[in-house]
This record gives C-alpha cells, structure tokens and sequence, in this order.
C-alpha cells in the first residue's frame, strides 16, 4: 500500500506582500510565492543548506537577496499526506497557474514546469515512447476519472488554507516586527523599479583580454557582453565573478 508522506510546499518573499488567491486550489498568499516544490520528510529546508546557496541558482540568488534585505525566506506546506504521484500532478499544476519567470508568466524561479518523474522509478523504453505521445496518441487521452479519484483529488484540494493558520501569521508578524519596509515611500512603480536597480551591482569598463593574442574589447556595460558573447545574464554574471572565460581574461570596474 502506498503511503501518503509527500507534500507540497511553498518558499514566499516576505520583502514583497500580497494578497492573492487561487480559488481553483483554495489557496491564498500574503506575500509573494517564488518558489513551488515537493517533498517528504526535511526536503523543503534544503534550499537553506550552505552548499545549495553556492551554487548560484536562481532560486539561491533570490534567497541571498531576500537575505541581504534583512528577511528570512517563508516556507509554508501547502498539501500535506498526499501520494507521490498526487504531490507531482499538484507541484506541476500550481507551477502552471502561479507562473515562471523564464517563461514571463508569473514570479516562481522553477527552472522546469514541474511533475518530473517519480523517485526510483525507472521506465521501460515502451512505456517512455508512450508518456511522449501527445494529444489522441496519448495512452490516457479521453480517459475520466473514477468518482473515487476524484473525490480524493478534492479532498486535498480542500485542506486548511496555511497563509490563514492564525499561527503562521502571527509568526510572520513577529519576524517583521521593528523592520522597516524596502518599498516604504515609494508611491509609483517608477520609484520601485529604480529602488531595485540600485541594489544591483553595475558592471562597466568591461575589458575582455584575448588568451590568444592578448588583444582587447572594451565594453560599457553587461548587457554589450552578453550580445558579444551571446551567452544569457546569468552565464555572463558567472564569468564576471571568475574574471575569465575559456577565451578571455575579464577586467572590470562596479559602482
């Protein structure tokens, strides 16, 4: 018999509050989810750990700069006692309708769409050719489900909305006490987006050095490296910090 251990949890940006409901999942959020993932056991804190915050992620990233404005990333279960493959349809589903950034949809930093795979199972080459069919080819199109299955998946669906536990925020409030709001005074979106790109570093003088013949560009900014280069930021950010590429030797000045 399997077990209901796994779960669904959620990391939110306490700098960034909300108040937004998804009433498809009878789920709310005080402040703004950036990352959705499942799990049993400790899993949800292991994005803490000291060695997955080194590894310039983008979900690492956006826990050193929740850090650097003097808050502690939210962890909240959203589903609890679910099946590992319930946890899965759930994670991927909640990803879809909160949204991605590298897709442009929505805050979450999930790297994929979520629902890979289910642990130590390994598929058969028939039944992958099977799971990569789509549309009428799909082994499962046009299948309903048993009343049964569905009033599970409901009864998930229905658990105690966590961001209204009076103790979670109770504990939240007690955590901001004494802090000063990052957005306090800032009354347009043009006074917030500058506040943010202030904290950035700002890269200039940007001198690539042939390892070849020691001949050198000069660049103003990261964005002309990134076109140069045609690497994306995050690949450029990374040779800024080695100060090297495979080909060049990189000089700079910040602000």
């Amino acid at each position: 018999m399997k077990e209901d251990k796994y779960y669904i949890y959620a990391y939110l940006d306490p700098s960034k509050p909300i108040n937004k409901s998804y009433e498809n999942f009878n789920i709310s959020f005080l402040y703004e989810p950036f990352y959705i993932g499942k799990g049993k056991e400790k899993r949800n804190l292991i994005h803490l750990k000291k060695y997955k915050l080194t590894n310039k992620t983008h979900l690492s990233n956006k826990i050193l700069n929740i850090r650097n404005k003097g808050f502690e990333p939210i962890i909240i279960k959203i589903y609890e006692n679910l099946q590992e493959e319930e946890s899965l349809m759930l994670e991927k589903k909640l990803i879809s309708m909160i949204g991605r950034r590298l897709k442009k949809t929505g805050p979450l930093v999930n790297i994929t769409d979520g629902g890979e795979g289910t642990s130590g199972l390994k598929h058969t080459l028939e039944s992958r050719k099977k799971m990569s069919n789509k549309g009428e080819k799909h082994p499962n199109w046009n299948k309903n489900l048993s009343e049964e299955t569905k009033k599970k998946i409901s009864e998930k669906l229905k658990l105690n909305n966590p961001m209204k536990n009076p103790e979670i925020s109770e504990k939240v409030r007690l955590q901001n006490l004494g802090r000063v709001p990052w957005n306090k005074g800032l009354n347009t979106p043009d006074d917030i987006c500058k506040k943010l790109s202030e904290k950035k570093i700002k890269y200039f003088n940007i001198k690539l050095i042939s390892k070849k013949d020691n001949s050198i560009k000069l660049f103003n900014n990261i964005y002309d490296v990134m076109a140069f280069l045609e690497k994306c930021y995050r690949s450029v950010y990374l040779y800024l910090q080695k100060k090297e590429t495979k080909d060049y030797i990189i000089e700079y000045e910040v602000k």
